[in-house]
């Protein structure tokens, strides 16, 4: 199970659904590798191509760029193969190309909204912490 928050931008009325957690088909690897962005999928079927036995650990994170100071979600994916192998999704920002880090209960104020630019990120009040799965 999964919580989300749904943010707005006061000033251009952006809004986006940030998940957070496991979702009920998280433990098939082929959804996961369904919904993975097209790099992240071909490093993935390579290493399921490879490998019989893989362990791997899916969740739903908020990220944020270190630069531009936006908010964005992705599915973060360690996976362990063979005797040591490894591998960990990693993403970057679509505006200025900066590595994103994931962060844990944002304070919204911080961040500027990915559309107008403006800082004027805040919970909206339409769907506060809902439920996902």
């Amino acid at each position: 199970m999964g919580t989300s928050v749904c943010i707005e931008c006061e000033s251009c009325k952006y809004s986006k659904s940030l998940l957070e957690g496991i979702g009920m088909l998280y433990d098939d690897l082929d959804y996961l590798i369904g919904i993975m962005e097209p790099r992240q999928k071909e490093e993935v079927l390579a290493i399921r191509e490879n490998h019989y036995e893989i362990q791997f650990e899916p969740e739903m994170k908020i990220f944020a760029c270190p630069q531009c100071k936006t908010l964005s979600n992705h599915l973060d994916l360690k996976l362990e193969y063979g005797t040591s192998g490894t591998y960990q999704t990693q993403y970057s920002c679509g505006l200025c190309g900066s590595s994103l880090a994931t962060v844990k209960n944002p304070v919204l104020s911080d961040y500027v909204c990915p559309y107008c630019g403006k800082k004027a990120i805040s919970e909206s009040s339409l769907i506060a912490g809902e439920l996902w799965d």
